[in-house]
């Protein structure tokens, strides 16, 4: 197992733990801190190691140490291997501290370049006999009593005798015996004697099924080579000596024989230049191809079976070649190969020209893959359609704008059809004998008039077909909606007979309008649900809808007369009133899935009181508070009552006219009294105690009483 580490890994007992627990818990978050310590960064699939770390425990002073090996993780509990290093195993509490300090063991286990180089974990003098060789390493394999090992470097054994023959080699790791082991060669042939000789390090690799090494360099390796491992070489390149190994590593020679007709030629004919070689030919040399070539001669295994390639060193892509059969020993006449250099003209092949021609019969192309198209190139590429009889003709031509077929030539001639690429064209009219079908990513339709330039475009993309005004982005003049089966226009439909909508007319949206439900019954729908309907017999409403009536920008409305019936009930849109940019409604009142005989009274939307067939008043607060407006203050029912009493009471009694009604004279000496009631209005002869004198009544007038006299107070 390797050894895993972290940066600054720690944490503390979740509770006390005894010496001999192997499961430990820590605090909530800390298991997730430690499993990352059992990963590692780098690793070769092909070679996986198990992984453990190094974990020491201490008190919160650090004064007392154990160390342990950490093995697993589960949420926040670790499985530990206890008292690891010569520590040993204890006791602790909750919240001591957990940690992955370095330790004596862990910075051990990293090699050092000297171990590197001495080969401290790869190599080692054998032990053991002659025939029975032991080699022991060190190696942390066996850590934590793990029985998974590996071993893919090479192992160099150094050899303390000559072996005699089969030979075993007993491996051990880390000081535990892994196991013993065959030693053979590459071709996992056992070991002959003298393979293995003292002081002489051999290489060995283990197999990938861990069952025997291979020697990579066992001392008789090259005695199994063959007879070429100790046979001269050519000593030149006609050097054909019986049993020597080609200078040139092949089995075919390269030779110095030439052929030719004239003097200085090795052999004179083509026929007797030697086989499974190179040779050269002159031109002159009966049978040759013809030019000056270098030949290459191979044949079978049985002979006289041969081949010749002829390559011309003057001609670039000139190749010829012959055979000859080994049966009758003759050769065949010299076949030349096309190359790009050399290639067949069209009378060879019986081919068309490139540079033109005449086909007099019939041309089929048939191709079956779109990656080659009959293709035609050139600046304006042209297809000509003659007539022979009656000289008409007609001329295909694609340039830079488009394509276009044209009558009688390709510049001035009337234009039959075009297309430039977004735009098809004719000079005549279109005639669909079944189908005339247009398709793209958004087909159009342009429908121009040449004498205003006005201009309808019909336009299809994915969801819908429209008329639009002057280009595709203009004014919408109509369209279908696919999805939603809808039509619908910028203006006005006028019909001089009927409209039929299978499912609605939409009104300003696409879920609000009329739609007919029955016979002879329309519904009008908002958000797609049936609020009311249309019949021979008026107006109705679905429950729980019910008409108001509303007035717009400011203006008020007032309903002086029934204007709908529901049910024989009234109800009767009210005035707008801008108090709180609310608005008032009265109507009947509606509940439930029936109707309830009453009337009500709305405002914002919300019912503020009703009254019901029983005459009980109603409130959404379930009171109802009367008030009057008086001198600019609201004033109760109870209030106003007392209050007119009071007006009526003053009506009645406060006084309306005083006179003094009549005048009647008194006549004595000394003082004189006029009656209870009454006051003096005139005498005479005031200066003395004799004279005469008058009093009157005084009378008050209320509408209560009229005039009545005053009463003494």
């Amino acid at each position: 197992m390797i050894t895993g580490f972290g940066n600054n890994i720690s944490s503390a007992l979740a509770s006390d733990i005894t010496a001999n627990q192997t499961a430990i818990r820590l605090v909530p978050g800390g298991g997730a801190l430690f499993a990352k310590i059992l990963t590692t960064d780098i690793s070769n699939p092909s070679s996986p190691h198990g992984v453990y770390a190094k974990l020491t425990i201490t008190d919160s002073q650090q004064t007392v140490f154990e160390i342990c090996h950490l093995t697993a993780v589960s949420n926040d509990t670790l499985t530990v291997i206890r008292g690891q290093e010569g520590t040993t195993a204890k006791g602790w509490a909750l919240n001591d501290v957990i940690a992955n300090f370095a330790t004596r063991g862990s910075e051990e286990s990293f090699v050092q370049i000297e171990q590197l180089q001495g080969g401290d974990y790869t190599s080692a003098t054998a032990g053991g006999t002659p025939n029975a060789l032991t080699v022991s390493i060190p190696s942390t394999f066996s850590n934590n009593n793990s029985n998974d090992w590996l071993l893919k470097t090479p192992l160099l054994v150094t050899p303390i005798a000559a072996n005699s023959g089969n030979t075993t080699l007993q491996l051990t790791l880390g000081g535990k015996v892994i196991g013993i082991f065959p030693l053979f060669k590459g071709n996992k042939a056992p070991l002959d004697a003298g393979d293995i000789i003292p002081n002489v390090p051999f290489i060995c690799l283990l197999d990938s099924t861990k069952a025997f090494f291979t020697v990579v360099n066992p001392i008789n390796l090259y005695s199994k080579l063959g007879t070429a491992a100790f046979r001269d070489v050519q000593t030149s390149r006609d050097d054909v000596t019986p049993g020597r190994v080609l200078s040139n590593g092949g089995a075919i020679a390269v030779r110095s024989v030439n052929a030719s007709g004239e003097a200085g030629g090795t052999v004179a004919d083509a026929n007797d230049l030697p086989s499974n070689s190179v040779s050269f030919a002159y031109a002159s040399a009966a049978n040759s191809p013809g030019f000056q070539s270098s030949i290459f001669d191979f044949t079978s295994s049985i002979g006289n079976y041969n081949v010749q390639l002829a390559a011309s060193y003057v001609q670039p892509g000139l190749v010829m070649m012959r055979t000859r059969n080994g049966d009758n020993q003759t050769w065949s006449k010299w076949f030349s190969f096309y190359t790009n250099e050399r290639k067949p003209t069209a009378d060879d092949v019986g081919a068309l020209p490139t540079v033109g021609g005449e086909v007099t019969g019939p041309v089929k192309f048939k191709n079956n893959s779109a990656g080659y198209p009959v293709t035609l190139e050139g600046g304006s590429p042209t297809i000509l359609f003659s007539e022979t009889d009656s000289g008409k003709k007609l001329y295909l031509v694609m340039d830079g704008v488009g394509i276009r077929l044209q009558e009688d030539d390709t510049g001035s001639g009337k234009n039959v059809f075009g297309w430039d690429g977004s735009t098809f064209s004719t000079g005549g009219g279109i005639s669909a004998i079944s189908t005339l079908e247009i398709t793209g990513a958004a087909p159009i339709i342009s429908l121009g008039e040449s004498d205003t330039g006005k201009k309808i475009m019909m336009v299809m993309d994915g969801s819908s077909i429209r008329l639009q005004e002057d280009n595709t982005a203009g004014r919408e003049i109509w369209s279908w909606s696919t999805p939603q089966a809808i039509l619908a226009t910028a203006g006005s439909f006028s019909a001089a007979g009927e409209i039929h909508a299978a499912q609605r007319i939409t009104i300003r949206d696409s879920d609000s309008g009329l739609r007919g439900i029955s016979d002879g019954v329309v519904a009008f729908q908002v958000d797609s649900v049936d609020i009311g309907y249309f019949s021979s017999a008026g107006i109705g409403l679905n429950g729980g809808h019910s008409f108001i009536l509303e007035a717009r920008e400011n203006n008020p409305m007032r309903v002086t007369n029934e204007m709908f019936n529901v049910n024989g009930q009234v109800m009767v849109g009210g005035v707008v009133s801008n108090w709180y940019n609310g608005w008032l409604a009265f109507g009947c009142q509606r509940g439930g899935s029936t109707d309830i005989a009453g009337f009500a009274v709305w405002q914002n939307g919300v019912q503020i009181f009703n009254v019901n067939a029983n005459g009980n008043v109603n409130t959404n607060t379930g009171q109802l508070a009367s008030q009057s407006w008086v001198g600019g203050n609201y004033c109760t029912i109870a209030q106003r009552e007392a209050l007119s009493s009071r007006i009526s009471q003053i009506e009645q009694n406060y006084v309306i006219d005083v006179r003094l009604n009549g005048r009647v004279g008194i006549g004595a000496d000394g003082w004189s009294a006029a009656p209870n009631g009454a006051v003096f209005n005139g005498g005479g002869d005031f200066g003395s105690d004799n004279g005469s004198y008058s009093y009157t009544w005084v009378q008050k007038y209320t509408n209560a009483a009229g005039w009545v006299t005053v009463q003494q107070v």
